[in-house]
């Protein structure tokens, strides 16, 4: 039997026959079965496979024709040797593990797991080399106090983000335009919700460690800081967030223009009623805990002095804003 036939068949994966023998006979010769195992180096598991049968009737034929077997520690060189980096992995390994994704590294390494792709790195002394957050300059500025109402109210942080989830796009576009000013790449994307006819949601969020930890550590102090240096940039942000903006009609029919901001943090709406005096406007605030746990800081005057204020401050939000001047 021509030995060239052989090889050239057993990459094909399932053979078929070989050199004139036929399935039942190609196990039973051992020429046939010390040339896949020993010249081929192929597994018992994966002779089978070729020859159409199970692992354990090429061990039983190899014993029987009295083939030996690779002994434990040649099983695992075998096993080091097939699974051995190669020059070109490791090569792009080098490249691609300091700044690469995850998706983009295991996608250029596609038979490695990611896990593998981890320990070979560490292994070769190949660290992660994560982007440094730009600075961000603390200080009273327009977008950082929108920024800071914003978050006050709708916003949070999650890892390293700031997040804003709304369902007006015109909100989430100024918030992602504010935190660009910043400094912080902004995304934006929107993403339905599991509940059936809600509507999907607005994500704008950016990645920076020095804001997160500034925002998530603020203390009043600071917030009043910067709020009274930008009262209408602040109140803008909160308005936008808790804030209720509309024309409404009393009991004999009469209308009238009302602006309301909700929270259930008394001392933050303190500080926002601050802004509303520095800014020449009054405003109340009431408790209404035991109903909806929250307070309300409504502003004070007549009709046309709520529009003016509503104007002057400018709420991102189309439906928060008055329209021709009623």
């Amino acid at each position: 039997m021509a030995l060239a036939t052989l090889e050239g068949n057993a990459n094909a994966g399932f053979v078929k026959s070989v050199g004139g023998l036929s399935l039942a006979e190609m196990w039973r010769d051992p020429e046939v079965l010390r040339d896949f195992y020993w010249n081929q180096e192929l597994s018992t598991s994966k002779i089978a496979l070729r020859c159409g049968c199970v692992p354990s009737t090429i061990l039983k034929w190899m014993t029987k024709l009295g083939i030996p077997r690779r002994s434990l520690s040649e099983a695992q060189r075998k096993v080091i040797k097939s699974n051995a980096w190669t020059y070109e992995e490791e090569k792009k390994l080098r490249e691609l593990y300091p700044r690469g994704s995850r998706s983009e590294i295991m996608k250029e390494i596609p038979n490695r797991s990611w896990d593998c792709i981890k320990a070979r790195a560490s292994k070769l002394g190949i660290r992660k080399k994560f982007r440094i957050y730009k600075e961000i300059q603390w200080n009273p500025s327009p977008s950082l106090c929108y920024i800071l109402g914003a978050f006050l109210g709708d916003g949070n942080v999650a890892g390293r983000k700031i997040r804003l989830r709304v369902t007006d796009k015109e909100f989430a576009e100024v918030f992602a335009q504010n935190l660009s000013q910043l400094g912080v790449r902004p995304t934006l994307v929107l993403k339905d919700r599991p509940q059936k006819n809600w509507k999907p949601l607005w994500h704008a969020y950016g990645s920076n460690k020095m804001l997160v930890d500034r925002l998530g550590n603020i203390t009043y102090e600071e917030i009043e800081r910067f709020a009274i240096a930008y009262p209408l940039d602040f109140l803008r942000g909160i308005i936008d967030s808790e804030g209720n903006v509309g024309v409404y009609a009393n009991s004999l029919g009469a209308k009238y223009a009302r602006c309301l901001i909700w929270n259930s943090d008394l001392r933050l709406l303190e500080i926002a009623l601050s802004c509303i005096n520095k800014l020449g406007y009054n405003a109340v605030i009431h408790d209404y805990r035991q109903c909806s746990k929250a307070y309300s800081l409504n502003l004070l005057g007549g009709s046309k002095k709520i529009v003016k204020f509503v104007s002057e401050v400018n709420p991102s939000i189309p439906r928060k804003r008055f329209q021709n001047g009623s």
